[in-house]
């Protein structure tokens, strides 16, 4: 063998060596830095009576990120990942129903459950409409509405309420609401109607709260809910105000598996972050 060739082929392999210590060099900054992220987005602290089954602060410098572990009811519903946490708009063209947006869990929980986030009302709309929190939400399991919700959000697309109240099972808690006929509230229902002749009302789970003076525009506060068979509570901090609101009924203990969902109505503008999900150990 030449000279020439000799080095021509020790050149080569030389080259190949330093493209793969290259790229291993970048695989390993890559997990570190991926791990980096994992462990700054973790914001449950350690409790010996409960399993962390969701643990993510929300924020994010990739637009996109959420994604990865939700998904979208509503064509005109605006989720984005920002630095300052998950902001959420619902749609804003005077189309009611087509304008309601519903960000669900890609993951399903069980009963047993402590929610904790953080929750910033980032709109200044005056019109009657709320936000909703969906607990352990699951299909009725007849067609259409099959148990797993996912695999019918296509009927979602436009999302009227009455698809979810006789769809679908679960523990709806009303907050942040704008009231132009009464006081703002804080309010529990079940679903599903036992019938399509059920009155809206009788969804209901007694007591319902006057809302104390929450969720003002632009300030932060804290939420936490539990959920165990027949008992439920709704926690708020924030703005010097500190208030739980707990309902007690067999309706509530009928709902006992499924999926998380933040609901808002049309126009209406959040932020989200520091979403820690926990269930009790057995």
């Amino acid at each position: 063998m030449s000279r020439c060739n000799l080095f021509n082929k020790q050149s080569s392999i030389t080259l190949v060596l330093i493209l793969c210590i290259s790229l291993i060099g970048k695989n390993a900054y890559a997990q570190e830095r991926h791990s980096e992220r994992q462990q700054n987005n973790q914001v449950c602290t350690t409790d010996e009576r409960w399993e962390t089954v969701f643990n993510h602060s929300l924020d994010n410098d990739q637009p996109d990120a959420w994604k990865a572990d939700f998904f979208l009811d509503g064509l005109n519903g605006k989720v984005t990942n920002t630095t300052d946490g998950l902001s959420f708009e619902a749609g804003h063209g005077g189309f009611f129903h087509a304008d309601h947006s519903v960000l669900w869990t890609k993951q399903t929980f069980k009963d047993g459950l402590r929610i904790s986030y953080d929750y910033r009302r980032d709109d200044t709309i005056a019109e009657d409409e709320v936000c909703i929190l969906y607990l352990l939400a699951e299909g009725i399991g007849q067609s259409p509405f099959k148990q797993d919700i996912e695999r019918w959000s296509e009927l979602r697309r436009i999302p009227y309420m009455y698809i979810y109240f006789w769809g679908m099972r679960l523990v709806h808690i009303s907050y942040s609401t704008r009231s132009v006929e009464g006081s703002p509230y804080i309010r529990c229902r079940t679903y599903p109607m036992a019938t399509n002749k059920t009155v809206w009302s009788k969804l209901v789970i007694a007591p319902s709260y006057d809302d104390p003076g929450f969720f003002k525009p632009h300030k932060w506060y804290h939420i936490e809910v539990y959920k165990k068979n027949e008992q439920l509570s709704f926690h708020v901090t924030g703005d010097g105000l500190d208030k739980t609101f707990s309902w007690k009924n067999e309706r509530l203990g009928e709902v006992q598996t499924g999926r998380i969902g933040f609901r808002q109505m049309q126009g209406r503008n959040s932020s989200y972050k520091n979403l820690c999900i926990r269930q009790l150990k057995k």
